[in-house]
């Protein structure tokens, strides 16, 4: 009996010491185990850190009827005298828990100054190897990215006085494990957005000029993981 009794006692003994000792494991220990379940998101943790967090990914857009596939890797898409304002556009490409992504594909195409694609006049289209206001670019080990352009314009798509869209930039991200991404970049204050039905103010920029009036904006893509 008095065998029994000690035995018990080592064990409360070993017990509350080693409670102890977990309660006593500094933050940085206990910030190492899994994180919780997160229901629908929980594919989108590809780090086990728990304090990373989710964001939204960039929302779609419609590709439109203008989109050409094969356009050359450049960073500046527009030919030296083109007609406009010169607009750079730079930032990052981020999976949801925020980690960048090098290495992303970007391709990117828009209307000229004059509201034009190179492709939209069936009877005088480009040659097979002429890409205007079109290029493709890749994400640096950072997931930066910048390019060089023109500030598109609104153009007329009907016979209305509201038949018109908004300046906007077409880009494509893709990346290997990554859904692949179709949107646009809108601008803030263009007059159309608000009778555009593919306008998102989330995907809005604002450029500013710099000291040597070259327009200016930052754009943040958001991928999903596949």
């Amino acid at each position: 009996m008095k065998k029994s009794t000690v035995s018990r006692r080592k064990f409360l003994a070993s017990t509350i010491a080693g409670a102890a000792a977990a309660a006593a494991l500094p933050a940085t220990a206990k910030a190492q185990e899994p994180p919780a379940k997160t229901g629908k998101y929980q594919d989108y943790l590809i780090y086990t850190d728990p304090k990373e967090t989710l964001e939204d990914a960039t929302e779609e857009d419609i590709e439109g009827p203008f989109y050409r596939a094969g356009a050359p890797f450049r960073a500046i898409l527009f030919e030296k005298g083109a007609k406009g304002e010169v607009l750079v556009v730079s930032g990052k490409v981020v999976a949801r828990n925020g980690r960048s992504l090098a290495g992303v594909m970007l391709d990117i195409w828009q209307c000229n100054a004059d509201g034009r694609y190179d492709n939209d006049d069936p009877q005088h289209p480009p040659r097979k190897d002429q890409f205007i206001m079109r290029g493709r670019i890749k994400t640096n080990e950072k997931g930066e990215y910048e390019f060089t352009t023109i500030k598109p314009v609104a153009y007329r798509i009907g016979a209305g006085d509201k038949d018109f869209r908004p300046a906007h930039i077409h880009l494509k991200a893709g990346a290997e494990g990554y859904q692949a991404l179709t949107t646009q970049i809108y601008f803030k204050g263009d007059k159309f957005n608000a009778t555009d039905p593919w306008y998102k103010k989330s995907r809005e920029i604002d450029p500013k000029a710099d000291e040597k009036k070259v327009l200016r904006a930052t754009f943040k893509v958001v991928l999903a993981r596949a």
